[in-house]
């Protein structure tokens, strides 16, 4: 094994031990695409190559960046309407955008997990939350835009609730990749769950 890999290997030990602290679990892709862009904008801000930036990275800073991880994919406030909490957060339209995408995604590939299992009953209900959220940020672009009176809208107003429900669904999607589901649409597993990692870090930054 090269030592690039011992390098992740060891990182999302620790990543996920932190993570299973707070009562969550990931899969190591997810972790290691995480850890890896983290890396990358480590290397970018000190203007150094990416294996100096792993020695500029700590088993303290990996634990950091799992608790952050953990409160984004905990929080949040079941039951409410995403449209009736209080907006405390503005999200770049492309985010936005990549965000819908990769939900309607999410839909497809619970739909694909329930077909598997023969579950009838879970099949009509398996894409429903990302559905649901993909219809209720779709309304939040509209209420920025109508907020705001102008047709150029480049952030979105979202209350953090939203982000949190998003990244959640989103985090479900790796697990049925990860289980074997397939996209509907016939599409590359490993490139939705490359687009499925950059949204999580997309959300996780606007934390």
């Amino acid at each position: 094994m090269s030592p690039r890999n011992n390098w992740s290997d060891e990182f999302i030990d620790v990543f996920l031990d932190e993570a299973r602290r707070h009562g969550l679990t990931a899969p190591r892709t997810t972790v290691a695409g995480i850890i890896d862009r983290h890396t990358a904008q480590v290397a970018l801000r000190l203007g150094v190559t990416v294996n100096t930036a792993r020695t500029r990275i700590s088993e303290g800073d990996i634990r950091d960046m799992a608790r952050e991880a953990s409160a984004g994919f905990a929080k949040g406030e079941p039951g409410q309407e995403l449209l009736d909490i209080p907006v405390t957060h503005t999200v770049p339209l492309a985010v936005v955008a990549r965000t819908l995408a990769c939900l309607a995604a999410t839909s497809e590939l619970a739909i694909t997990a329930a077909a598997a299992r023969l579950d009838r009953e879970d099949i009509g209900h398996a894409g429903g939350k990302a559905t649901a959220l993909i219809a209720a940020w779709s309304l939040m672009i509209e209420r920025t835009a109508t907020d705001n009176d102008h047709d150029g809208v480049l952030a979105v107003a979202v209350p953090e609730a939203a982000i949190h429900r998003a990244l959640r669904e989103l985090a479900r999607a790796t697990v049925h990749l990860d289980a074997g589901a397939l996209p509907l649409d016939g599409g590359d597993p490993d490139l939705l769950r490359a687009a499925l990692g950059d949204n999580i870090t997309a959300l996780l930054g606007e934390l």
